[in-house]
């Protein structure tokens, strides 16, 4: 039997974390079974000829390991030299070597996670020095380091930066505050969505407490580097002192499908089941009606502002923006896009109709939806405009199909004005769930706006060469 360095008799599931830790660490250097089962004898395990089989499987089923293929470094050189220019850099760009969906999938995930710890980084150093926030031009002055100590009458405790408190009480009662960096982050809808959400959220869970202990430590060499005059913590103070991440996720759109999965309501919630999030995280839910007017009789922000609760929302979208967008996106002539999940009949009894609707967006120049809104070549498509004539036209069906459109949180113009910001949106499309379909076409309207909308784009092998090939497969 195991036993810990202070010969004391640990848990049962203590002893079982420790050998999948062992068993993990082997298995990823290349270790052979049958050695890893010896390996852990030899350290005081009891270790059947299956056991590192079980705990694989079982560490596969948390989501302790999962497949990263590595890069098709010839496709991201090509893609990078073809689409990412002076005026709209792309700061990312990935391709799997081998694997289609759930490889892209994966890898935009651990991506992302990686994008969000240098966005924590690099606000921990604002804070060390001090900054001004780009948003609304204000100086952020240096953290201070509030503390909280005992008031003497025993009544509530007394708040005070670090420095002045230290001159007066005692180092054990000082309880500094955590210093918290929120993230926030934009969520779009989709079977893409959902799964690259599950995926992220495996990510974040694993890497969130080493990453707070890097911040703590980035932060105070920050400080001793740019502020060698500030009185820093010392001895319990400086150990009691944390870094806490603080993760806020927000559905951009507001799901209409029946199908729960594609719905962010639905899956951004899976978030909390994670126990190193839950702490951690809000969801913050625009849970506003599935559509919006289309035609100019109400515009989308007056409706929202309307209910108190979407207004929260809509304002901290407009006041605080977001760190992190994430959104898919389907190709024009793909049977499962989102316009046709949007307008058809349950029954599919109005497909006939929806067709129609379909190929006239097409001759209108619509290559697809990004952010579940249509996008053309160059520029988004204004709906409104096609309402209007379609009604001129008398064609009172189609412009019913068109009264409405799904609702987001953010416009496409939003969304230039956050990359315009420095912000990052993550364009992850991996082939259709349904049809395997390619979706290149969504891909090259994305990258060739006029305003640009995507910093980071991630995309199966079909899809890049089709994308490099200037034509659909």
């Amino acid at each position: 039997m195991y036993m810990s360095d202070d010969d004391s008799l640990p848990s049962t599931a203590d002893v079982l974390r420790r050998r999948q830790d062992l068993v993990l660490r082997r298995f990823v250097e290349g270790m052979t079974i049958p050695k890893i089962s010896e390996y852990l004898r030899r350290h005081g395990f009891e270790a059947a000829r299956e056991t590192p089989y079980q705990d694989i499987a079982r560490a596969t089923g948390e989501r302790m390991l999962h497949y990263s293929p590595p890069p098709g470094e010839e496709l991201v050189k090509r893609l990078l030299a073809r689409f990412s220019t002076e005026e709209h850099p792309l700061r990312d760009v990935f391709v799997p070597s081998y694997g289609g969906r759930m490889a892209t999938i994966s890898a935009a995930a651990d991506a992302c996670a990686r994008a969000i710890w240098s966005i924590a980084n690099k606000k921990v150093e604002g804070r060390a020095a001090g900054y001004t926030d780009r948003r609304t031009g204000e100086d952020v002055p240096p953290y201070a380091f509030p503390c909280r100590y005992p008031s003497r009458d025993g009544g509530e405790p007394c708040e005070g930066p670090y420095a002045e408190v230290a001159e007066k009480v005692p180092e054990k009662d000082i309880d500094p505050d955590p210093l918290v960096i929120e993230i926030r982050i934009g969520f779009c809808g989709g079977d893409t969505m959902s799964l690259a959400c599950e995926d992220l959220g495996a990510a974040l869970a694993q890497e969130v407490e080493a990453v707070e202990k890097t911040l703590k430590n980035t932060f105070i060499e920050g400080i001793r580097k740019e502020r060698p005059e500030a009185r820093l913590p010392e001895g319990v103070v400086l150990r009691r002192f944390k870094i806490r991440v603080h993760f806020v996720f927000v559905n951009l759109v507001s799901g209409f499908d029946r199908i729960p999965s594609t719905n962010p309501i639905a899956f951004l919630p899976k978030l909390l089941n994670e126990a190193m999030l839950e702490p951690r995280t809000k969801i913050d839910i625009f849970n506003a009606m599935p559509f919006a007017p289309a035609d100019g009789t109400v515009r989308v922000d007056d409706a929202v502002k309307a209910i108190p609760s979407l207004k929260a929302i809509h304002d901290d979208a407009k006041n605080k923006g977001f760190d992190v967008i994430l959104t898919s996106g389907s190709s024009i002539d793909d049977p499962h896009n989102m316009f046709e999940r949007y307008f058809c009949a349950e029954d599919r009894s109005n497909r006939q109709l929806v067709g129609e609707l379909i190929e006239r967006l097409t001759r209108e120049g619509v290559e697809g939806d990004f952010l579940w809104m249509p996008l053309g070549v160059d520029r988004p498509f204004d709906l409104l405009d096609l309402w209007r004539r379609v009604r001129d036209e008398g064609n009172t069906e189609l412009a019913a199909l068109l009264r409405y459109q799904p609702m987001t949180l953010l416009s496409l113009q939003q969304i230039a004005e956050h990359v315009a910001n420095r912000r990052d949106v993550f364009l992850l499309l991996a082939p259709c769930g349904v049809c395997n379909l390619e979706k290149s076409r969504i891909a090259r309207a994305a990258l060739g706006q006029r305003k640009q909308i995507v910093t980071h784009l991630y995309v199966d092998r079909d899809t890049a060469e089709c994308l490099l090939a200037g034509q659909p497969a």
